[in-house]
């Protein structure tokens, strides 16, 4: 059922305990925010984030986990 490239929003991205979106992720728009912030974090912007810091959470594995 897994396909590559899915839309349906099922990532929720975490730094230091906190959402980084309001919503869920579909895979594009995961890939695309951890393109965003890695372009922030190498160009040093001030208060930029460490993408290797981030957790990306699969909301749908943590519900078929139940």
């Amino acid at each position: 059922m897994s396909k590559k490239g899915q839309k349906t929003p099922r990532w929720r991205l975490v730094y230091e305990g906190r959402d980084l979106q309001n919503g869920l992720l579909s895979d594009e728009g995961k890939y695309d925010a951890m393109q965003i912030l890695s372009k922030l974090f190498d160009e040093g912007k001030p208060n930029a984030i460490d993408p290797d810091e981030v957790e990306a959470i699969d909301t749908l594995a943590e519900a078929s986990d139940d």
